[in-house]
């Protein structure tokens, strides 16, 4: 049987994110994710209809559908490091809220975040003491200076390792803040389904510790 009937409006999407984080972090996991590996030959057959678009890091501690006890076709995870907003990025947001019509977007940063951490010390760090990034790497890093920066001034002595694990976190909550400015900034295609009232962006950071999600921008 088909494993949701209705689509569910972007304030729907969200709750059913939150709900599956708060079973997450207790420990609980829904009859429902379980038993999904039988809809796989459904979705290959029909199609996906995925109710949220999750823009996250790559790192290997946020696994999408065990944070948000969720199952295939739920969610159109697009991972980067950093949860930045590149061109290929973008592109994949505007296919999957075009093609399927996915209501809400949700950018989610997280705690200890090395690809930020690393932006800070390579900021920190004397001119030409540390090797030349690729230029693919150069192009992530470009995309998260702009919150790095912003925790730079606001910590100005992150020497110290406890300061600089503080400037981390706080520049993760900037930076998914920098990626929906982007979003909208950079793509006419989200801009127009926000406008439009067909696209919700909602930020979030993940407690890597906890696993805890807390949504900061809706």
């Amino acid at each position: 049987m088909p494993h949701r009937k209705t689509a569910p409006s972007a304030n729907q999407a969200l709750e059913l994110m939150k709900e599956g984080n708060e079973r997450f972090i207790n420990g609980l996991r829904s009859v429902d994710s379980m038993m999904r590996s039988q809809d796989l030959a459904e979705l290959a057959e029909r199609g996906q209809t995925p109710f949220v678009i999750l823009l996250s890091c790559a790192d290997s501690r946020v696994p999408a559908e065990i944070l948000f006890d969720r199952g295939p076709g739920d969610i159109f995870v697009c991972r980067i490091a950093g949860n930045v907003a590149t061109p290929a990025i973008m592109g994949s947001i505007e296919f999957a809220a075009e093609q399927f019509g996915t209501p809400l977007c949700v950018v989610m940063g997280h705690t200890r975040c090395g690809a930020i951490k690393a932006t800070l010390q390579s900021l920190l760090a004397p001119p030409n003491s540390l090797p030349k990034p690729s230029a693919n790497l150069e192009a992530v890093v470009r995309e998260i200076l702009p919150a790095a920066s912003r925790a730079l001034r606001e910590h100005p002595h992150l020497g110290d390792p406890g300061e600089l694990g503080r400037a981390t976190d706080e520049a993760a909550i900037t930076n998914v803040q920098h990626t929906l400015d982007t979003l909208q900034e950079k793509s006419e295609v989200i801009r127009g389904l926000v406008a439009s009232g067909r696209l919700k962006l909602a930020g979030a950071v993940c407690d890597i510790a906890t696993g805890r999600v807390s949504f900061i921008s809706e």
